[in-house]
């Protein structure tokens, strides 16, 4: 029994496993009086080998019953991957943005649509505020907030090569989702001026959406027909929020948007570089609602 004692006595003193010493000095002297009356009851001198083992699992299941493991699951799951698409096998949205940096005047204090990029506040906080919303709707949600002009710079590639970086994000996401996934949502903001970008409706000022679809994949109906779908619902639900859908055709030159990969699959515009980000989030509820609403009626 001494030897017994003594590894528990170790056992509890552990520094990383350290409880309440009432605790601990009350657990250790009930069960190790239950271990004493078993081996007295068995003979079975073989028995303490295997009581120690079960008293110290118990010790420790009752210790992590009242909170003591909390610090070491927590350190663990601060190593854990997460936000990625092949992390989750569920996601029911994928959101991310191709031009990541684009910006709004009245945010960054700069004076002209040529200026309004940013690395800080940019396109990603208003994604962030449509994830949240459809999160809180029930649907699950993957927000990718690579930056992807900032990978252009580091790179030294052309602007033009944007969809290309983001390209192999959707394609993951497609490839890890494959019986979940519902939309794909490449969110930007627009250049137009304020007067074509924003919508007064009931007191409130909010950033109307354009949706583009890309002239130069295979899947071009099945594309319009669920933009068309989305846009039309939108305009139920606050006419005057849609600037419509727009159809995108500079010949070969013409970017697929990534709309080849996934046939529900939206670019869309939120406000422009002279709206507000409260106007843009107004509009992302809006998005959102709507964007639910279809999906659970699927």
């Amino acid at each position: 029994m001494h030897k017994e004692q003594d590894s528990l006595f170790q056992f509890k003193n552990a520094k990383e496993l350290l409880p309440a010493e009432e605790f601990s000095q009350n657990t250790l002297s009930m069960l190790v009086d239950e271990e004493e009356k078993h081996f007295r009851k068995k003979k079975v001198y073989r028995f303490s080998f295997i009581s120690f083992a079960f008293l110290t699992s118990v010790v420790m299941v009752l210790w992590m019953s009242v909170g003591g493991s909390a610090s070491i699951f927590d350190s663990l799951a601060e190593k854990l991957p997460s936000g990625t698409p092949a992390e989750n096998n569920k996601i029911i949205f994928f959101v991310y943005h191709t031009h990541s940096q684009e910006s709004f005047i009245p945010e960054i204090g700069v004076k002209s649509v040529d200026k309004a990029h940013s690395d800080e506040v940019n396109i990603t906080m208003v994604g962030e505020r449509l994830s949240k919303a459809l999160t809180e709707r029930g649907v699950e949600v993957l927000h990718e907030k690579h930056d992807f002009i900032a990978e252009l710079k580091e790179e030294n590639l052309n602007y033009e090569k944007s969809y290309e970086l983001s390209r192999a994000y959707v394609s993951e996401a497609v490839e890890q989702n494959k019986e979940s996934l519902a939309m794909i949502l490449d969110i930007h903001r627009d250049s137009q001026p304020r007067k074509v970008t924003t919508l007064e409706y009931e007191g409130e000022h909010y950033g109307k959406v354009a949706f583009f679809v890309s002239s130069n994949i295979d899947n071009i109906d099945e594309v319009i027909k669920f933009t068309e779908a989305v846009n039309a619902r939108i305009e139920e639900k606050v006419p005057g929020l849609s600037r419509g859908v727009f159809i995108k055709n500079i010949g070969s030159k013409q970017s697929t948007y990534n709309q080849d990969l996934f046939n529900r699959s939206l670019s869309i515009n939120i406000g422009g570089a002279e709206n507000t980000l409260e106007e843009e989030y107004r509009t992302a509820d809006i998005l959102a609602e709507v964007l639910a609403e279809i999906h659970s009626e699927n």
